[in-house]
């Protein structure tokens, strides 16, 4: 089983967030490889910027000692609820099928 997350842990060559970095500790990510393999959802413990190129620890990795790229990372936007309480604050959408009779119109 993989251990919890430490929080009082330390991250080498760590800064504060300067004006290169798109992301801050406590933002919400979702973290995608070089290779393309998607990890989830992860937030962001500390930023670092390595020969001028800013990088990021996340939390909950299996390697805290290794910061990511920001090119790597995508920011996971905040659910926002319609006045009725559904969706993410988005207009609705209606989704027309490619072909209304098949779906259960009745031929022309």
């Amino acid at each position: 089983m993989k251990p919890a997350f430490d929080r009082s842990m330390t991250y080498q060559h760590t800064c504060e967030p300067t004006e290169q970095h798109k992301f801050k500790p406590g933002d919400r990510v979702i973290y995608t490889n070089g290779f393309g393999v998607n990890f989830g959802e992860k937030i962001v413990a500390a930023v670092a910027l390595w020969d001028g190129i800013p990088r990021y620890y996340c939390e909950g990795t299996d390697t805290p000692w290794y910061p990511v790229q920001e090119h790597q990372l995508k920011r996971v936007m905040p659910f926002t609820a319609n006045q009725d309480g559904t969706g993410n604050g988005a207009a609705p959408c209606t989704i027309m099928p490619s072909n209304p009779v098949a779906v259960g119109g009745d031929a022309p």
